[in-house]
Order: C-alpha cells, then sequence, then structure tokens
C-alpha cells in the first residue's frame, strides 16, 4: 500500500508505503465490501510546503511495484491509480 501527502500543485511531499495493517491482514484475506482500517505514519519535514494538502492511496503488486487499478465509489478508474481523498488542513 502506498500513502502520498500532495502539495496544492500535486508533488508529493511526503510518504509512506507499506503492506496494509502493518502486514497482519493480507490483502487474500480481504472479501467484496470488506472496510479495512490502516494507520500509517507518515513523516512531514519541517521545511515541507505549508498546506492545504491532499492524501493520495492506492495499492501495488509486490513483486513487479506496478500500481493495481483504482476506481471511485461510482467505479470510474482513476488517473496515476490512486484515490485521492479529501483536502487537509494547512497546519
Amino acid at each position: 500500500m502506498f500513502v502520498h501527502l500532495l502539495d496544492a500543485d500535486g508533488r508529493m511531499i511526503a510518504q509512506h508505503d507499506g503492506p496494509p495493517k502493518r502486514g497482519q491482514f493480507h490483502t487474500s484475506l480481504w472479501e467484496e465490501g470488506d472496510s479495512i482500517v490502516d494507520e500509517h505514519d507518515i513523516p512531514v519535514k519541517a521545511d515541507a510546503t505549508k498546506g492545504p494538502w491532499r492524501l493520495a492511496v492506492g495499492l501495488y503488486d509486490p513483486k513487479t511495484g506496478e500500481r493495481l487499478p483504482v476506481a471511485d465509489s461510482e467505479g470510474r478508474p482513476q488517473p496515476d491509480r490512486m484515490l485521492i481523498l479529501d483536502k487537509l488542513p494547512a497546519r
């Protein structure tokens, strides 16, 4: 899984990659309709661009590193194979 913090121009300013649920709940166990709560710490450097920020999330194939396709809640494929979440407040 990847979690990217993006600035207003879409540039990545911080990130965290790692298996969902810190490897404790493999995706092969997921079923359609499951809601998975997954926490990721994203350290942000003190000199990072000020917000508002956006959070981008997605999954990738651990063997190839290729991002897996992702769709929004209405089934539309998303560009760059990532889902952009709401804007985060400025810090």
